[in-house]
């Protein structure tokens, strides 16, 4: 290839001022010489890391980065359609246009209701809180611990409304401070999942009685593919197996669980275990 950077001539006259500017001229070519055999260099640098990562990703031993653009900012919560004019704070039902206001006149709208908005209706739609989100309201004055129902008028009160309207539509955190849980699907007498209803009517927070069982494999257990747990979990599909070399497993895939105890026979699990290793098991009592 023929090289395109000026000539470099060393002058012979150095005392003269033809020779100082040629000596000068030399100095500036070498600098470009120099300069353009960097650029190559790192050129090739890049195009050799380019070629490097396509060859990892296409062995997948490194992740594809693809450059994607910030997601747009969203409110919160679902949105649906207001058929009305709505406030923040407000229960909301599903009716034949849209999100309105919770009529609790209107049997129909304790079927269909859809939780607290969030904020005013925007272009039309209005973000609601749902199940177990919580939301704020400077307005609002609740002691905490307070059971909140629909009010006449689409607003929240302490008092349970009639028939249908005696479901909950929240519970009070703190002053301005609202845990929607339409309905009571975690409110139940005594001991709840998350929340437990006392005598006198108020909520307060309860354990989720959760336990973690850690296991190390010995030859032992390998030879007999099962463990006894410390108790029955309340639901064996939810039960969560983790090697603690990162990979989670899946129950009635890589093992089961009958009762108290937990086993891998003739499952993926067996496969996966060697003897040093730890796992947890987690799960719902």
């Amino acid at each position: 290839m023929t090289s395109r950077t000026p000539a470099i001539h060393t002058p012979r006259e150095f005392g003269s001022e033809a020779g100082i500017r040629a000596a000068r001229a030399a100095v500036d070519a070498i600098r470009i010489r120099l300069e353009r055999l960097e650029s190559s260099l790192d050129a090739s640098g890049e195009a050799l890391e380019r070629q490097r990562r396509a060859l990892l990703e296409s062995i997948g031993r490194i992740t594809r980065e693809v450059q994607a653009p910030p997601p747009a900012a969203v409110a919160p919560g679902l949105k649906v359609v207001a058929a009305a004019a709505l406030e923040p704070g407000q229960v909301l039902a599903y009716g034949a246009s849209g999100a309105v206001a919770a009529d609790t006149g209107n049997p129909v709208h304790a079927a269909a209701l859809l939780g607290v908005a969030i904020t005013r209706p925007e272009a039309g739609l209005v973000a609601v809180a749902t199940e177990g989100q919580a939301l704020d309201c400077e307005t609002w004055a609740w002691t905490p611990g307070d059971v909140l129902y629909a009010a006449p008028g689409g607003g929240l009160s302490t008092a349970p409304g009639n028939g249908q309207w005696q479901r909950r539509v929240g519970v009070a955190l703190d002053g301005d401070r609202v845990l929607v849980l339409p309905g009571e699907p975690l409110l139940t007498p005594g001991a709840g999942r998350l929340l437990r209803l006392r005598d006198d009517g108020r909520v307060e927070a309860a354990a989720i009685p959760y336990r973690t069982d850690r296991y190390t494999v010995t030859p032992a257990l390998i030879a007999a593919r099962r463990v006894s747990l410390s108790d029955a979990p309340a639901d064996p599909l939810a039960v969560e197996l983790c090697v603690h070399h990162g990979i989670e497993q899946k129950p009635g895939v890589d093992f089961s669980v009958s009762g108290a105890e937990l086993s891998w026979d003739g499952l993926a699990l067996e496969l996966l275990l060697e003897s040093g290793d730890s796992f947890s098991v987690r799960y719902l009592i």
